[in-house]
């Protein structure tokens, strides 16, 4: 086959002149031409037209080794990376915010390798939980710390788009946040017992850039999936809930390897630094690849458009972009994905992690309850039960696009909230404990994940769905602000459960 350059392609100047009844190889004429580009290759299609213009389309060119896919599923794990290391790292923050006279005179519960005989911190227990003012409400804080300023960073997005590419903002803002918390890292090898007032408000303020750039990095990637074949979608989907046992798991096994909390903190802050250093080099090189360039436009490339009774994934180049439309009229068409995603993640926020890191195994006092149980039940389990709902509701694709049953199970989830707060969760005086089995709170966690996973997959596969082509990006956008708003508010609802345990 003859090889022509993505110049020489003639485009048609309007498809519905020229309606197609079948196959396009099915008319007299038709050829296929390649040209390559690396060791990608695109196929094109053209037969004549009125015996003046020759109408071209092309077929995707192949995701060799499915290398794309690949990179979109780990870019997932990374937007919400420094989310789930720092939640999953519990133990080493009650470490960092101990009452360090109780250390000095061995009581606490750590034995830290560094000398902390010139602290000086004078902190007093908290009378319900038995912590320090500091490890009482730290998990509070992170929570908003993380996720005010995502909510806001998802709105601003919907703004900045319009002058800055996807591809830049993923780039930028992985960069920001590696560095940062590269930061992070380091603090883990000070000894900050000194100035715990100084590292917790340090750590807080790391927290909402980090948070805030990861923001702008999850809007970028998921607008440019939208524009992928749905698969790509449950790749990104999936890969932020593998995120979750990835960091779940290092948590474990950091605790399991390391003598103490330092050692321990240290190894598997590095694991995440090396995560987000590899994520900076994919976002850079995915945008070079053909198959990429295909379905978002380059340089050398125009978007494409699919064109009715085509062969699969025909498409072909208009000589005009359409222009996408506004976002309300794009609200209009996703609003049911959009308020399902809200509804989905005010349940989740709502309870995790606020609610389920005060959960205690029915073995008190032991080991497993100290060390693993929290670590294990909590997260690993919710994480698991996450990703096995977006494995499968990217195979099973339901409730369709413009069924309403998603926004109904998003409502419904609302039961899961009651049978938490039921839960062994201490410190309470209001509720009784209904649920007071291990075994039982983790089938409960497990569900909690799943329907999460499983609800959020199917909102951003359905919503470009409902749109025009030009208008795939701005749906994912409508829907990741949604999202956002529904942190936030999952965020102050939690609060308000916790008055009422």
């Amino acid at each position: 086959m003859a090889n022509v350059n993505s110049e020489d392609i003639i485009t048609s100047a309007d498809t519905a002149d020229h309606p197609i009844e079948s196959g396009f190889n099915d008319y007299p004429g038709s050829v296929n031409r390649s040209y390559d580009e690396g060791d990608e290759d695109e196929t094109l299609l053209e037969r004549e037209v009125d015996g003046n213009e020759t109408l071209v389309a092309c077929l995707a060119p192949k995701d060799r080794w499915w290398g794309v896919y690949a990179i979109f599923y780990f870019l997932g794990i990374t937007t919400l990376l420094p989310w789930n290391f720092f939640i999953n790292a519990d133990k080493y923050w009650m470490y960092k915010f101990r009452d360090v006279n109780a250390t000095r005179n061995g009581t606490d519960v750590f034995s830290p390798d560094w000398d902390s005989s010139e602290a000086i911190v004078q902190l007093d227990l908290h009378p319900l939980h038995g912590k320090t003012p500091f490890q009482a409400s730290f998990t509070s804080y992170l929570a908003i710390a993380s996720n005010v300023p995502s909510t806001i960073c998802f709105l601003l997005n919907a703004v900045i788009s319009r002058w800055i590419s996807a591809n830049m903002r993923m780039v930028v803002s992985l960069i920001i946040t590696l560095v940062i918390f590269i930061a992070s890292t380091v603090l883990v090898q000070i000894n900050t017992d000194s100035w715990q007032q100084g590292f917790f408000a340090t750590t807080m303020i790391s927290v909402i850039f980090m948070n805030s750039f990861c923001a702008f990095f999850q809007c970028g990637l998921l607008q440019v999936v939208g524009r992928f074949p749905p698969e790509y979608t449950t790749a990104v989907m999936s890969g932020q809930a593998l995120g979750g046992i990835f960091a779940a798991s290092a948590n474990l096994l950091s605790i399991f390897f390391a003598a103490d909390q330092v050692k321990s903190a240290f190894i598997y802050f590095l694991l995440g630094s090396a995560s987000l250093f590899f994520s900076v080099c994919a976002s850079v090189y995915l945008p070079r690849t053909l198959f990429f360039k295909f379905y978002t436009g380059g340089k050398s490339h125009q978007p494409y458009r699919f064109i009715e009774n085509y062969p699969p994934q025909a498409r072909i180049r208009p000589n005009e972009t359409r222009k996408a439309k506004g976002m309300w009229i794009v609200f209009k068409k996703v609003w049911i994905q959009a308020i399902s995603a809200m509804m989905v993640f005010v349940v989740t926020l709502a309870a995790f992690p606020t609610l389920m890191v005060l959960v205690v195994s029915e073995e008190v006092p032991s080991v497993w309850n100290e060390k693993y149980y929290v670590a294990l039940v909590s997260f690993l389990v919710f994480s698991c039960g996450d990703y096995i709902g977006r494995i499968l509701s990217g195979a099973l694709q339901l409730p369709e696009k413009s069924s309403s049953w998603t926004l109904i199970f998003s409502i419904l989830r609302i039961g899961f909230l009651p049978m938490i707060m039921m839960c062994q969760l201490h410190p309470r005086t209001l509720l009784p404990v209904i649920f007071k089995s291990d075994i039982e709170f983790g089938i409960i966690s497990f569900l909690f994940g799943f329907s999460n996973g499983y609800l959020a997959n199917v909102v951003f596969i359905n919503a470009p769905q409902l749109v025009s082509r030009e208008d795939q990006e701005e749906a994912n956008g409508v829907v990741t602000t949604a999202l956002g708003i529904g942190l936030s508010v999952g965020v102050s609802l939690s609060y308000f459960l916790l008055k009422l345990l």
